[in-house]
């Protein structure tokens, strides 16, 4: 069954306010108040004029939660709560199917996470895929304030100490990276092939794992604090569906969004910062463990480089700096 959420952040004071708000409401919603792990407290109601039941947790960490059976139930209490200025409270209003379209160009209340990758068009080097983790709506405005945006629009030097600044302000803990050097990559899109699936496949897998590791290491479980993920709209959206049912990330916990041009949002741009710098310090450490200078992209200066590498290393090497499925090969 299809419901709506609110998600936002309070500080202490506000989370105090908060309760003090909903216990006048009794009054006509008929609060049942209930105990749950993590939670400072809960309210499960129902909504006037026949407009569904509605639920409200404030976890301790500062996530203050709304589910609604009904759009306008929703609506009706965050009107009444004074929640519905986006310049007062970073929210986003959504389905809470694992499938969700954003509204507009919102992005999620924190906590929310972006994932990206770097390399898929690149003939050499490795597959990268980072996930970003903006915990607090305080985090956020740091980013902002740093410039934060889509890795495409930013130059090599500004990424690397982008990279470097978005670690310090959400800390190692909330950036995740799973990789797939050349041979390794070849090795698994091969298999990939003989099982009848393509790169999305492959690339829906390794945003699973990415996002995975980040939900593990999150105090407290997964489980007790929802958040959305964005990821970028590469392929069919059952892709990454199976593959973060494979890697057990419930509905309960995630909040899954596949949008095209995500990194509009800024975790996702977080994310392509990183996943950009890591995959230039791989190629720089491919570049100096075979000593040549390894060109980014797929262009007529990787061709030629391929073609100088398989003269001086032969063939047989070929796989374990470049992916060998791109046409570029078939020129070498």
């Amino acid at each position: 069954m299809m419901t709506h959420t609110f998600k936002t952040t309070f500080t202490k004071p506000q989370q105090t306010s908060m309760q003090q708000q909903l216990s006048a409401l009794n009054t006509p919603y008929s609060w049942q108040t209930l105990t749950e792990q993590y939670c400072l407290y809960r309210y499960d109601g129902q909504a006037p004029s026949q407009q569904g039941w509605v639920r409200i947790k404030q976890y301790t960490k500062g996530t203050f939660w709304v589910q609604a059976q009904t759009a306008e139930g929703l609506a009706t209490l965050l009107n009444t709560l004074n929640l519905t200025n986006p310049d007062e409270t970073p929210s986003s209003i959504a389905s809470s199917s694992a499938s969700s379209a954003l509204i507009g160009n919102a992005s999620p209340a924190c906590p929310y996470m972006g994932c990206d990758e770097s390399g898929k068009g690149d003939y050499f080097g490795p597959l990268v895929t980072a996930g970003v983790l903006i915990e607090t709506a305080e985090q956020a405005n740091q980013l902002k304030r740093l410039g934060v945006a889509d890795s495409k629009t930013l130059n090599d030097a500004k990424i690397e100490a982008l990279a470097h600044d978005i670690l310090g302000i959400v800390g190692a803990d909330a950036v995740g990276f799973v990789v797939l050097m050349p041979e390794a990559y070849n090795r698994t899109y091969t298999q990939y092939q003989q099982q009848k699936k393509n790169l999305n496949h492959l690339l829906a897998k390794m945003h699973a794992r990415c996002v995975a590791g980040v939900l593990a290491k999150r105090t407290p479980p997964q489980e007790a604090v929802p958040l959305s993920v964005i990821v970028d709209q590469f392929g069919n959206e059952r892709y990454l569906k199976e593959s973060f049912s494979q890697q057990n990330i419930t509905a309960n916990a995630v909040t899954l969004i596949q949008q095209t041009k995500a990194e509009r949002h800024l975790a996702v741009a977080a994310a392509s910062i990183v996943a950009r710098y890591k995959f230039v310090a791989l190629m720089r450490e491919l570049s100096a463990q075979w000593g040549v200078q390894i060109p980014l992209g797929a262009n007529p200066i990787v061709l030629k480089v391929a073609k100088g590498f398989v003269a001086q290393q032969g063939r047989e090497k070929l796989g374990l700096v470049a992916k060998l499925h791109f046409k570029t090969t078939l020129q070498v």
